[in-house]
């Protein structure tokens, strides 16, 4: 079964002040749907640009099918997997959705009534 683990991911910008992601570590199981919430800026986008090596984390892990992404060429890898961003947004409660289907992976999490 195809799997996408993110092992302690961190991401810091140079100059930033704090990480953009700070230590994430969840896994994506094939054939789940996985949403990320959260208000804007809070590591969204660049949580999945590190799926595909658009950015390089500054430490830990992603693992895709039980091989490290950061050992992969980042075109061979962009070639033998997707994903779909989806984003939604409101200005009532202030957050952002991105919800994203990566390849047949997700998170199998419970779902929060709060989130809908």
């Amino acid at each position: 079964m195809a799997k996408i683990a993110f092992q302690a991911i961190t991401k810091q910008f140079p100059g930033a002040n704090k990480p953009a992601v700070d230590a994430v570590t969840f896994e994506v199981t094939e054939g789940t749907t996985c949403m990320l919430v959260g208000t804007s800026g809070s590591g969204k986008t660049t949580l999945l640009r590190m799926v595909n090596r658009l950015i390089e984390p500054t430490s830990g892990q992603i693992i895709i099918d039980g091989k490290n992404i950061l050992e992969e060429n980042p075109i061979l890898l962009r070639r033998r997997i997707g994903y779909v961003i989806q984003q939604l947004s409101t200005t009532t409660f202030g957050w952002t959705t991105a919800a994203c289907g990566i390849g047949t992976c997700a998170c199998n999490r419970p779902r929060n009534p709060v989130d809908g």
